[in-house]
């Protein structure tokens, strides 16, 4: 059932009767495009004329009648068959359905037109027929081979021969969208876009103004377009005349079969050859690059992941390897992987990214080792692609691969360059790092150099920053110093290669030695005074000492004060200093601060610190420094070292104590430097009094009590204790002074108790036996001599009980001795008055004390 309308003039131009379902947009559209589309020109009549369109649910197929009836002029009848949409395909010859067109016999005559109509529909399957040759290759061209709507075509007759041909070639979706008029007097819209085909009397030509430049005009019996009549024996053209419906067709049905969306009829030439081509692109690289080209032109949002996709690029891919070497060797390489399908497709399917990876690798490596020098440049325009990293990796390597396999010659030398200097026109650098990587470190210092010598002065800059990454990169040190100093630039190199030594492994600072004769002295002394990094330093300041000969060393010494590495540079000049002007002024402020900073550890500072040693115990014997002069020299690690190292000779080269009574002064340098330091070392302290007191007066040790009384303040397990505490013990009972009993009280109580239990080391037993060689029992004469000392020199009895420390056996032992004689009687019977005139000390010895004089022979462990 098919329905249908009659539009005409009463009171204006209306529906005058329908029968079938129709809605009011499908009204709407039928009351316009029922009417004329103008007015007719002067001279041009029409018996009929026939339009067809999309009209909501229905395909409408209208023949218009002028109306010579009607009181007004320019009146016309339409009567319009509604097809319904689902029967388009049936439907081959539209003008079959023109028979059940009805002209209206008067103006009353509507009621054939008030139901649908059962039309019988066989005799439209046949295929319409053709036109005459060149009417029927224009159509083809202008419908399938252009995409400007809408078609022109002037004649003085109705072309329905025209638009009968062209419905017959169309599927059901393009019939659906195929609108046409074969008597246009203006241009007709369909929903604001123009009609397909509109066929217009040459009278009415000028209505179309604005169309004048369009192509697809049919004028004078032929196309008026130069471009488009080049086209008329192209072989789609063709194959559409002999095959017909069924050569259109075929597009519509492949992309059904491949699940592809619908292409409209301009594209069909693009798909015939994409099929055309399907068997030649198996083997031939440029079918299978324009196929590739085609796919994506008609299907340019098709999923990677579909077969047609996957199979289109894996021939091409495939067949990567033809590509010609001449004249341009990476063009079918760079064609292939700036194209969004293949990295699209490398995502979904890493089998493909595999593939592709392998592919780009050894066809870089191939034509670049086999393509001439001169046609290799295209190779760095490859990264002007806007291509995915791993591409970009797959191609570097494929360039270290073929430079790693290339003989040493110019011809390579000469690609080399090439491709760096290409670099710097692209200005991207990926592919320096790759031939540097692949050479040898002599070729690749040559093949860099070369490039940059060669290279235009602005692009100079550019290439030299890839080059010196890839010579840190590679730790390669002469390559980073000449690359600076091809540059007019040594202090860079300076710097740069500095970075390039801390950066390896194993750093190395004689590695810089090739440079250093590159930069002056001033500059030399900057970069030494500079290094702030520890595994340099010390070797920096050497450099810098070298650097500084011919400045005075006051201004060294201000140059240095403030830099990082300003320690090891004045320490290692000062250890280059001739003997003859180490004296006494060089114990200033800074170089102690030097000796205190991170460069006190190396052999420079330890050999400074082992002549400036004697110059500061010259100096502390004149005993005329402050305790702000004295205390940072001798608080210096590397000073109390050299001192404990030095022989006494050497420590004493500049005085003689014996005759300068030099103990005092330094106990009291000692002594403030004690105080002013909890944690104070004595390790080196023996040394320096050791000689000292062994011949000291017992004037100067009268004087100097105090202050060793204060040095050995500090806890006996102090390193170096128990040495200085033997050697005062020595001297205070070598001079019995009236006050060495304070020296006594404070050494004795530690060393009598270490000697009794072995615990002496071997220099404070050795001496300790300097007056009792002839003795087997060292701690017995000690015990003797103390008794007798304090009962000969008079010397405080309390302070002999200290002396005693808390050892009640070597108080009985001394007691028993004393009660042998009268005087130690006498001794013994003043001690309780001592006690009463000391409560704390009474509070350890009264009972002792008591219970010896209750029965001196009762039994005691003295053990």
């Amino acid at each position: 059932m098919i329905a249908q309308t009659l539009h005409g003039y009463d009171q204006g131009h209306r529906l005058l009767a329908h029968g079938g379902d129709l809605d009011d947009a499908e009204f709407a559209l039928l009351d316009r495009l029922s009417d004329l589309s103008g007015y007719v020109p002067l001279g041009t009549e029409f018996d009929r004329y026939y339009t067809g369109f999309l009209c909501g649910r229905y395909y409408a197929f209208a023949c218009t009648w002028p109306d010579w009836t009607a009181p007004r002029a320019g009146t016309v009848h339409t009567h319009t068959l509604l097809i319904p949409l689902n029967a388009l395909d049936s439907i081959n010859d539209l003008w079959g359905l023109e028979p059940w067109h009805r002209q209206p016999a008067s103006a009353t005559d509507r009621a054939p037109y008030a139901t649908e109509l059962s039309l019988d529909l066989s005799h439209t399957i046949t295929q319409p027929p053709v036109p005459a040759s060149e009417r029927a290759t224009g159509a083809i061209v202008l419908w399938f081979g252009q995409r400007e709507r809408p078609v022109l075509w002037v004649e003085d007759s109705s072309p329905d021969d025209v638009v009968r041909y062209l419905w017959g070639l169309l599927w059901p979706q393009a019939r659906e969208r195929f609108s046409f008029c074969t008597f246009a007097l203006q241009v007709r819209h369909l929903r604001r876009r123009p009609f397909g085909f509109l066929a217009l009397p040459p009278s009415s030509r000028g209505s179309f103004h604005e169309r004048a430049k369009s192509p697809a005009w049919w004028h004078d019996g032929q196309l008026t377009s130069a471009a488009l009549r080049g086209r008329v024996d192209q072989p789609w053209v063709r194959a559409i005349l002999e095959g017909r419906a069924d050569t259109t067709r075929s597009m519509p049905r492949f992309c059904e079969s491949e699940a592809l969306a619908l292409i409209d009829e301009p594209e069909f030439p693009v798909f015939y050859r994409f099929i055309e081509l399907e068997k030649p692109a198996e083997t031939r690289l440029p079918a299978a690059r324009a196929r590739a080209d085609l796919l994506d032109r008609l299907w340019p949002d098709l999923s990677p992941k579909h077969p047609l996709v996957s199979e289109t690029f894996r021939r091409l891919l495939r067949l990567q390897s033809d590509a010609p070497l001449a004249p341009r060797p990476f063009w079918e390489l760079g064609d292939f992987i700036r194209r969004p399908a293949v990295g699209s497709l490398a995502v979904s399917d890493p089998d493909f990214a595999a593939e592709v990876e392998h592919t780009i690798k050894n066809e870089v490596r191939r034509r670049l080792t086999d393509a001439p020098p001169e046609a290799i440049d295209g190779l760095v325009s490859l990264l002007n692609f806007d291509i995915e990293l791993w591409i970009r990796d797959a191609i570097a390597s494929g360039v270290g691969a073929a430079f790693a396999e290339m003989p040493d010659e110019d011809a390579t030398d000469e690609k080399a360059r090439t491709l760096l200097l290409g670099s710097t026109a692209v200005k991207d650098f990926l592919l320096v790092a790759a031939v540097l990587a692949a050479l040898s470190p002599m070729r690749r210092k040559r093949v860099a150099l070369l490039a940059l010598q060669t290279a235009p002065e602005e692009a100079r800059t550019l290439l030299a920053d890839p080059i010196l990454a890839a010579a840190r990169r590679f730790d390669d040190l002469p390559l980073v110093v000449d690359t600076w100093l091809a540059l007019n630039q040594p202090d860079r190199a300076l710097q740069d290669a500095t970075s390039v030594v801390l950066a390896a492994p194993v750093v190395r600072p004689e590695r810089l030695e090739t440079i250093l004769p590159h930069v002056d002295a001033e500059n030399r002394l900057m970069w030494a005074l500079n290094v702030i990094d520890p595994r340099l330093a010390e070797w920096a300041g050497a450099q810098g000492a070298t650097a500084s000969e011919r400045l005075e060393l006051s201004d060294l010494i201000t140059r240095c004060g403030a830099a990082p590495n300003g320690g090891n540079v004045l320490l290692a000049y000062l250890d280059q200093l001739p003997v003859a002007h180490r004296d006494e002024h060089l114990l200033s402020a800074p170089i102690a601060v030097a000796l205190a900073s991170s460069a006190a550890s190396t052999p420079a500072a330890k050999r400074v610190a082992a002549w400036i040693a004697p110059l500061l115990v010259s100096k502390l014997t004149e005993g005329n420094w402050s305790a702000e002069q004295s205390t940072p020299w001798i608080r210096l690690g590397v000073i109390q070292r050299a001192i404990a190292d030095a022989s006494t000779w050497t420590l004493f080269s500049g005085t003689r104590p014996w005759v300068t009574n030099c103990l005092p002064n330094l106990a009291r340098a000692v002594s403030i430097y004690v105080s002013s330091d909890p944690s104070a070392t004595l390790f080196w302290v023996p040394n320096l009094l050791d000689r000292p007191l062994d011949e000291a007066r017992s004037t100067s040790l009268s004087a100097a009590t105090d202050e060793l009384t204060n040095i050995l303040a500090l806890p006996p397990d102090r390193d170096g204790w128990q040495i200085l505490a033997a050697q005062v013990l020595v001297a205070a009972r070598r001079s019995l002074f009236p006050t060495a009993y304070k020296l006594v009280e404070r050494t004795y109580p530690v060393l009598y108790q270490r000697l009794v239990r072995g615990e002496l080391n071997v220099t404070s037993s050795s001496l300790l036996r300097r007056f009792t060689w002839y003795e087997w029992d060292i701690a017995k004469t000690w015990r003797h001599w103390l008794l007798d000392s304090w009962i000969d020199q008079r010397w405080p009895v309390a302070s002999f009980l200290r002396c005693l420390g808390d050892d009640e056996a070597l108080f009985r032992r001394v007691a028993r001795r004393a009660s042998h004689k009268r005087s130690g009687r006498d001794f013994l019977a003043s001690l309780p008055d001592a006690l009463a005139r000391e409560p704390v000390l009474a509070e350890q010895w009264r009972e002792p004390v008591a219970r010896f004089f209750t029965d001196p022979n009762a039994p005691f462990d003295y053990d």
